[in-house]
């Protein structure tokens, strides 16, 4: 009897079905989104972008060195210079002419509900812009000077010359409009966040910054020290007599005022004036002198709206607690805060004014804490967290002033310290009170906050 030695149907059937797997991964590997091919693709393009930047610098130094008496230099004499010396072709590099959009406003801020109308021109002045085709997609060439890079590329360009508005981010926002050259924007309700829109009229583009929050107010740019601050107010507190605007955000590091200089003495830190005066730091937190550059802002900006105060406008560095429980009481309608100060024989007694120096604890609590409450929409939160919501302490000086790689601050217990600086540490957000009247309340739309 003989031995017949050979494979059954059923594993020729699986080796295809192997060697199939292996071709496919093979034929990814190589043709595949992140294969050899697509990959080398890639590279030739950078390289290729890479070259044309280069080439436009040395383009541009060839020019500016056969005048060296040029106030500027244009793309155009660049592109020119490129196709005659340097190889390129006419259809590689394209110029597109398209008239300048001018928008009424750039930055929106709205309740929800609410709406603000922009209006669009176009200006009769062209603006040029410039692109260069590389391996069939058309990258927007930045200029400036010298400086020379080239924006994301693109299948194609637009060539109508329509206006048109997109959301770019933040889909809550509602936009209507621009047949007339105005666009209406919304914010859709119990929507908090930030959007932006953009105006485009063929490839020029301009952008709207939208932000709805339903405590935000609108009194324009505020400048402080000839320098705009790049966050806006909202809503805190008002009374018989007086509104209270709070800074919508912890204030940047370059708007913090500086008084002084810093002394330490042990583990008590002071501010020192230059008449050689030693102040505790919350005396610098809560001294209506130091901020008054922001008391000017706001009081100028809200002129510029068309309302007049009539009385002195006043600024601190960070609400105290006892302002801080009257608005949140207010605007959510129910008293719900406990506080309890130190008392005598606690440490640092003498230190503690009002903010620093406290526990608190919502009602029904069993425990006093330090503890930091938010509401879920963040429509109110204490103002001196850091970025785990921690209330440990107020940033009273920044990196700068103290010129050692320390900050100052008064923790919750009212201790004055001093500890390395980080970026867990978050900052101060200022508070503003202003002298009340019918047209402040209309401006500020106190009636529509509930």
């Amino acid at each position: 009897m003989t031995n017949e030695k050979g494979i059954t149907l059923i594993a020729l059937i699986i080796t295809i079905i192997v060697l199939l797997i292996l071709a496919g991964v093979s034929i990814n590997a190589v043709v595949g989104d992140n294969g050899v091919l697509s990959n080398a693709q890639k590279s030739q393009v950078e390289m290729e972008k890479a070259k044309f930047i280069e080439d436009s610098g040395m383009a541009y130094d060839d020019i500016y060195a056969e005048n060296l008496e040029a106030e500027s230099i244009t793309m155009d004499e660049i592109s020119e210079k490129l196709i005659n010396e340097y190889g390129y072709k006419e259809e590689q590099l394209i110029k597109i002419e398209n008239k300048n959009i001018h928008l009424s406003d750039n930055k929106v801020r709205l309740r929800p509900n609410n709406q603000k109308e922009i209006t669009v021109t176009l200006g009769d002045d062209i603006v040029n812009t410039y692109f260069v085709l590389i391996r069939g997609k058309y990258y927007k060439i930045n200029f400036d000077k010298s400086d020379i890079n080239l924006s994301e590329g693109q299948d194609s360009i637009p060539n109508e010359e329509v206006l048109k508005t997109t959301i770019k981010s933040g889909n809550d926002i509602i936009t209507t409009g621009l047949e007339s050259g105005k666009v209406t924007i919304e914010g859709k309700d119990g929507q908090t966040g930030k959007a932006v829109i953009s105006v485009s009229y063929g490839v020029l583009e301009e952008l709207i910054d939208v932000k709805v929050n339903e405590l935000l107010v609108d009194i324009g740019d505020v400048t402080v020290d000839g320098k705009v601050l790049e966050n806006d107010w909202q809503y805190f507190y008002d009374d018989e007599t007086d509104v209270y605007l709070i800074y919508d955000d912890y204030l940047e590091n370059s708007a913090i005022p500086r008084q002084g200089r810093i002394v330490v003495d042990g583990y008590r830190v002071y501010m020192k004036s230059g008449e050689g005066d030693r102040y505790l730091l919350t005396y610098y937190l809560n001294n209506n002198k130091t901020w008054k550059g922001f008391s000017d802002g706001v009081k100028n900006a809200i002129a510029l709206k068309g309302v007049t105060i009539n009385g002195d406008v006043t600024t601190v560095g960070s609400p105290d607690l006892e302002l801080f429980k009257k608005s949140f009481d207010k605007i959510y309608g129910v008293s719900r805060f406990e506080i309890k100060y130190f008392e005598s024989g606690d440490q640092n007694v003498d230190s503690i004014i009002k903010a620093p120096g406290y526990l608190y604890r919502l009602n029904g609590e069993e425990n006093y804490s330090d503890k930091t409450y938010i509401d879920s929409n963040k429509k109110v939160f204490f103002p001196h967290i850091n970025k785990w919501n921690e209330t440990w302490g107020y940033w009273l000086t920044s990196l700068s002033a103290v010129g050692q790689g320390e900050i100052c601050y008064v923790d919750s217990v009212g201790c004055l310290n001093r500890r390395p600086y980080s970026d867990d540490d978050r900052g101060v957000r200022p508070v503003v009170k202003i002298p009340k009247s019918n047209e402040l309340t209309e401006l500020l739309k106190i009636d529509e906050i509930e």
